[in-house]
């Protein structure tokens, strides 16, 4: 095999090895970007649980309307009062 066959050959491999390794990362990505979603999603309903039973065993509830407006789950809190100024 003549030096110029060699170097083709090489840059075919390494061209081909390239495109194989781009897919499996791109769908290892993808995976993995799935189950991140998912684990922060079980965290964030696991907080909000964690919200919800201390909001239930308290009478009174103090925050701004921007804090209350960032706790959307104090409306599911049972009885609540909000009172706006």
């Amino acid at each position: 095999m003549s030096r110029a066959e060699r170097q083709n050959l090489h840059h075919f491999w390494v061209e081909n090895t390239r495109i194989e390794l781009a897919e499996t990362q791109t769908g290892e990505f993808a995976r993995l970007r799935e189950l991140h979603e998912g684990i922060l999603r079980e965290c964030n309903e696991g907080q909000e649980e964690v919200h919800r039973n201390l909001l239930r065993n308290i009478d009174i509830i103090g925050c701004t309307t921007t804090g209350a407006a960032k706790l959307a789950w104090s409306h599911k809190c049972s009885p609540c009062l909000h009172i706006d100024n």
